[in-house]
């Protein structure tokens, strides 16, 4: 996928292999505090390791293999 520099997108629209900046996450203090607790925070850089059709992703983070549903990898907004 070729986006434009600096583009602000939510984590589900990645794919495999390429690595982003986590911008913001969308959601409610649960979700943030959820994602927070796994490494998932603003900041922190993610790349898709794996994504399978309308399946998990999986990223990594910090050296850490992380599943995402879909819904969840969509309140995840990064910059590349």
């Amino acid at each position: 996928m070729n986006h434009h520099v600096h583009s602000i997108l939510p984590l589900v629209l990645l794919s495999r292999g390429e690595t982003a900046r986590i911008v913001r996450i969308h959601g409610g203090s649960g979700v943030r505090k959820r994602l927070f607790d796994i490494g998932i925070a603003p900041g922190k850089k993610i790349e898709i390791a794996h994504g399978w059709g309308k399946g998990p992703l999986v990223v990594m983070v910090d050296e850490t293999r992380i599943m995402l549903g879909r819904g969840m990898a969509n309140k995840i907004y990064v910059e590349l």
